[in-house]
């Protein structure tokens, strides 16, 4: 269970020594550097975004399928962690545009 990702924990912890509780052998590998954003942005950027069901199964096997619409935004491929998202920011902006819609505020709706 979980082979290869035992890689990821530190480099003296105790499951990387177990061997009964996963295939056997003691994980000595080093986990992979992460891709940074500009890299990625280089692997997504030409790929190309359908909606809906398939109707064929997909011969080559990608690994990504869809490009996330924050990189439409021209600050995201430089962030070193990307999945992080300033939720303070967010609920400002989702409560402006909803009060701007309930209200009719010209240039406040979403």
């Amino acid at each position: 269970m979980y082979l290869g990702h035992r890689r990821f924990l530190k480099k003296y912890n105790l499951y990387r020594r177990l061997k009964k509780a996963f295939n056997g052998y003691q994980e000595h590998d080093i986990c992979p550097t992460p891709l940074s954003g500009v890299e990625i942005y280089e692997k997504i950027k030409n790929v190309n975004v359908t909606f809906g069901k398939m109707k064929k199964k997909q011969t080559v096997s990608e690994i990504w399928k869809k490009r996330s619409i924050f990189f439409y935004l021209p600050y995201w491929r430089k962030f070193v962690v990307r999945h992080c998202i300033n939720v303070m920011q967010v609920e400002k902006n989702v409560c402006d545009s909803l009060i701007g819609t309930l209200l009719n505020i010209k240039g406040k709706k979403g």
